[in-house]
């Protein structure tokens, strides 16, 4: 008989904490801000702003290590948090002894209004924690979770880019202790961009250093010219018509604290031995979960969280209704925004056998409950290392190179993209049109059901009761077989498809078409398969311009929409299914040399590939004034980089506090005639129903002085 534990053990800032009545409602953002950790923010509330953003490690028993990774603890669910590590921005460092990411980014103006300063310092941390000497590249994609509404990012990035591997930070001098000192302490240069000491720009490794050498610089100036490596400023030939942004960068580096990845804390030794089942008998004892609620308005009343598949099967064959949740990145919104309730819920991130990776000789088996962040380097590894093989995995990485942020990669996972059953999926229709086969599994035993079986309906599969996902099938590609995944958002990253769409064709040497399919997301209640397209693709020629006309013929008959369709656009997405067909058709003519494509046009369908941006901030240097035009960190910056500055919300509250919640009207566009507020009065813990009588001085606002803020009008 199992014996399941009632509380949950983690730590915060490696301190340990142990919880025995655990609220199955509250999110780990909800008990980091109840405990008064307040610098991790709350924004949208569903994963895409990044402001609520924490690093959190787990110990790798496979690896012997732990492993750190961010995510949004807005979505985070407080139960999920035994045996983990959380690390707020207020575990890196204070305001009086910032950690040099919190340094950096305050130093370089990274913070304005400062709300979402929090989210990106811990992105970047975690990045440094798992990679100490990324590029600039790296630092830039580990932010695509965080938005920021003020600083426009030139600032941010400049910060976080002096950690770069590739970087040379602004003309200050770095010595072998890798500290940044001030230029008048070395010989080589005055420090400002560009000097001629130096004849190098920043963003160049460190000239003065080649492979450990030192190297003398020859100066490219007439000798009259030359600052003939003058301390100081005025001495140089720089200082005529000088951009003083970069001179006050260079004093703002040369103040930089070195950055030692040794001197992380280290993951606490009890949380690894805790995982490992290796404490003493009496210590905290690691068991499987079930949790009750004992608050009296609870909408989980209950949470099972099993470390063995069988222990698992066991719980759904009992609870066949219970909702399954891992990186809670879709429940969680639901629950948040939908007012959905599930009363019983399964915490199924801490199953092995759902985390496996078996390559097969004609396939790859991957288990469904791996994060997408391992799905990708899984990917990323067979593309290398079976390149011949690999346009199914390629296709994948193509729907992933845009899928939401890095916390949610790192948390969301294979089947909450499988089960959820979403018409406008990113991934299913890669695994559609690749064929993949899905493994179900129960306690009475497993099957096999290919994934065009597997969707039945609108959020309807075929798994039975008491039955979940096991594992995902995806075939090695074969000779002669192309693969490519498209997707039409109204932005480019993190924003849900209007249609995605997966194609694949194989020909024979005489460039005949022996298989092709075409799958589709936004065109259907589910995924589907544009069976007309592929029958008439298969026998025929591929890269014959008449086929071309008959496949889009095809799509466009198969692929009707009615005006009514939930979503609306019917006509652009019947038309954007028809495009992608064209432009499946240019690229895999071109990559198995049929047809006469011109190299032009191919060149304009694929993907850009995103470079490492840039920026440069320009103004005259301002003598007559001691802060008005200098680049200045504000007083408040390393408040805001280390969490110690407090908002509104931030502050406890008082006794006999209001809230004040806005009213709208259930009809748009329709007059006021009467505003009754008896019902509202008679609601428990409402005081009073403010109108536009109550409104002091005048009830106009805006700068035309055309709009109320609380409506008279009828």
């Amino acid at each position: 008989m199992t014996v399941f534990g009632t509380g949950i053990l983690f730590y915060v800032n490696g301190t340990q904490v142990t919880i025995d009545d655990v609220d199955l409602d509250m999110t780990l953002l909800q008990y980091l801000r109840s405990t008064g950790l307040t610098g991790t923010k709350l924004g949208c509330g569903e994963g895409g702003c990044g402001a609520c953003t924490v690093m959190v490690s787990t110990y790798n028993v496979d690896l012997g290590r732990p492993t750190h990774a961010t995510a949004n603890a807005c979505l985070y669910p407080l139960y999920a948090m035994d045996g983990k590590h959380v690390v707020t921005v207020e575990g890196l460092g204070s305001a009086k002894h910032p950690h040099p990411v919190q340094q950096r980014i305050a130093l370089l103006h990274g913070s304005q209004c400062g709300f979402c300063t929090p989210g990106f310092v811990m992105s970047l941390y975690t990045l440094l924690r798992n990679n100490p000497k990324p590029t600039e590249l790296d630092i830039e994609e580990c932010f695509d979770g965080n938005l920021c509404r003020c600083t426009g990012y030139r600032p941010i990035l400049d910060a976080a880019k002096t950690f770069a591997s590739d970087a040379w930070k602004a003309g200050a001098n770095v010595g072998k202790d890798g500290i940044a000192r001030a230029p008048e302490t070395e010989s080589k240069g005055c420090g400002i961009e560009g000097c001629c000491q130096t004849k190098k720009p920043f963003s160049l490794p460190d000239p003065a250093r080649v492979n450990g050498v030192s190297e003398a610089s020859e100066c490219a100036k007439t000798s009259e010219d030359c600052c003939k490596g003058a301390k100081g400023s005025e001495g140089c030939c720089k200082t005529k018509d000088a951009n003083w942004a970069n001179v006050e960068k260079s004093e703002a580096v040369a103040k930089f604290r070195a950055y030692d990845a040794t001197q992380e804390p280290i993951f606490p030794p009890f949380l690894a031995r805790y995982v490992r089942g290796e404490t003493e008998s009496a210590e905290a004892q690691r068991r499987e979960l079930h949790l009750r609620a004992t608050q009296d308005d609870a909408q989980c009343t209950q949470v099972f969280r099993p470390l063995t598949l069988d222990s698992l099967l066991e719980i759904v064959t009992e609870h066949p209704t219970a909702k399954l949740v891992a990186g809670n990145s879709e429940v969680g919104v639901e629950i948040k925004f939908k007012r959905t309730q599930f009363a019983t819920q399964v915490y199924v991130g801490d199953v092995p056998e759902l985390r496996t990776v078996e390559r097969c000789a004609n396939g790859v088996e991957f288990g469904v409950n791996i994060t997408l962040a391992r799905f990708e380097h899984e990917l990323r590894a067979l593309s290398r290392e079976l390149p011949e093989q690999s346009q199914c995995y390629a296709a994948l990485l193509e729907a992933l190179r845009f899928f939401a942020g890095n916390q949610i990669r790192n948390v969301a996972t294979v089947a909450g993209n499988i089960a959820t059953a979403s018409p406008i999926s990113d991934l299913n229709p890669v695994f559609l049109a690749a064929g993949s086969v899905l493994t179900l599994v129960s306690a009475s035993g497993s099957r096999q059901v290919p994934i065009s079986e597997f969707f039945l309906g609108y959020r309807r599969t075929a798994l039975a009761p008491g039955e979940i996902l096991h594992k995902v099938f995806v075939p090695h590609s074969r000779p002669r077989e192309i693969v490519r995944a498209f997707k039409q958002a109204k932005r480019k990253d993190d924003d849900i498809a209007i249609v995605t769409c997966a194609m694949r064709v194989r020909v024979d040497d005489a460039g005949r078409v022996e298989e092709a399919a075409y799958a589709f997301g936004g065109m259907a209640p589910t995924t589907v398969l544009a069976k007309s397209v592929g029958a008439a693709s298969v026998g025929s020629t591929w890269g014959d311009a008449a086929l071309l006309g008959q496949l889009v013929a095809a799509c466009h008959a198969e692929l009707q929409l009615p005006y009514t369709v939930p979503g609306g656009m019917a006509e652009y997405r019947t038309a954007l299914a028809c495009s992608f067909v064209r432009k499946f058709w240019t690229l895999s003519c071109a990559a198995l040399g049929s047809g006469d494509i011109e190299p032009q046009i191919v060149s304009e369908m694929e993907e850009d590939e995103r470079t490492v941006s840039h920026g440069q901030q320009a103004y005259e240097r301002v003598s007559d004034r001691a802060i008005v035009g200098h680049g200045v960190a504000h007083v408040s910056a390393l408040q805001q980089t280390t969490g110690e500055a407090r908002y509104i919300d931030d502050m406890p509250a008082v006794g006999a506090e209001l809230h004040m919640a806005l009213v709208p009207s259930a009809h748009p566009h329709a007059h006021v005639l009467k505003v009754d507020t008896a019902e509202a009065l008679a609601m428990a813990g409402v005081k009073c129903v403010l109108t536009h009588e109550d409104v002091p001085g005048s009830n106009i606002w805006n700068i035309f002085h055309d709009e109320e803020l609380l409506p008279s009008r009828t």
